[in-house]
């Protein structure tokens, strides 16, 4: 049984919540798909993850593991992060990851994976657990981040810059080579994007 596990310093263990599915050691890369640490984000007070491949994201208490919330349409969110207090979510319809040698055999070409296909980034306010704003576009793997103001988001071919609030555009970057963009990180005053040669 796999399990998301919350231990204090000391190492004892506090709570653990089941997982249903995760990725499975045969998936074709060492160590699996880049996108999974980006599974689980926290508070000091709520801890959100998805407790299987293709579930929906679940907010569990820090303290207890117990689940407050499950966000609604929110199956194969496969990227997370938080910005003050709104939850950013990467959701990937037509994401195809081996839980099992069974499926062990899905086909991950060279563009790992998700080039061409739709992806959703969906915004929610922590707070009264609604979405505010979502975005349909293909996103790149670690293709998205957040500042106190705005939303960037890789989509294969040019750098978005949206509002935080409303997701309204704010400005594209001329097309890009995709060939080298691995992920990027911004913040109020700069976009940065690291290449696969490490510029």
């Amino acid at each position: 049984m796999q399990s998301i596990v919350c231990c204090i310093r000391n190492g004892v263990v506090l709570w653990s919540q089941p997982i249903d599915e995760w990725i499975s050691r045969f998936y074709p890369y060492k160590a699996g798909p880049a996108t999974v640490p980006r599974r689980l984000v926290a508070t000091d007070d709520v801890v959100y993850a998805t407790l299987g491949i293709k579930s929906p994201i679940s907010a569990l208490c820090a303290r207890t593991g117990r689940i407050l919330h499950t966000y609604e349409d929110t199956a194969y969110a496969d990227e997370m992060t938080l910005s003050g207090d709104l939850l950013l979510a990467v959701i990937r319809p037509s994401l195809q990851i081996p839980s099992s040698m069974a499926d062990s055999s899905v086909s991950i070409p060279g563009r790992f994976g998700w080039q061409n296909e739709i992806a959703k980034l969906a915004v929610f306010d922590t707070e009264t657990r609604k979405r505010i704003w979502e975005l349909d576009t293909p996103i790149t793997p670690l293709g998205f981040a957040a500042d106190a103001s705005s939303v960037y988001v890789c989509d294969w071919e040019k750098i978005l810059c949206v509002d935080r609030l409303t997701g309204s555009m704010k400005w594209a970057s001329k097309k890009l080579d995709m060939a080298l963009v691995s992920h990027i990180i911004g913040d109020e005053y700069r976009i940065l994007f690291v290449d696969r040669i490490g510029q």
